[in-house]
């Protein structure tokens, strides 16, 4: 499963909540606070984009899961069915 984080303050809990064979995609439109979480959270199954919910930068069908809200025609799209 890929989970993908909208709002990165449910970050900690997106984290405890993945399991071992889990992926998380954490994006925000700061490369600062990405860069900082990422030295928070050293954890290979997660990856740090920037972006935000409006333009979410994966590929159409990617994730299977979305948390946060963002523009819901992006959610549909990256959203696999």
């Amino acid at each position: 499963m890929t989970v993908l984080v909208l709002d990165c303050d449910l970050l900690p809990t997106a984290i405890k909540e993945l399991g071992d064979d889990e992926l998380l995609i954490a994006v925000d439109p700061s490369g600062e606070r990405l860069e900082e979480l990422q030295r928070r959270y050293p954890d290979p199954r997660i990856s740090f984009l920037i972006g935000d919910g409006l333009v979410i930068p994966v590929p159409d069908h990617s994730v299977d899961k979305v948390l946060g809200e963002g523009c819901s025609a992006e959610i549909h799209r990256v959203l696999r069915t």
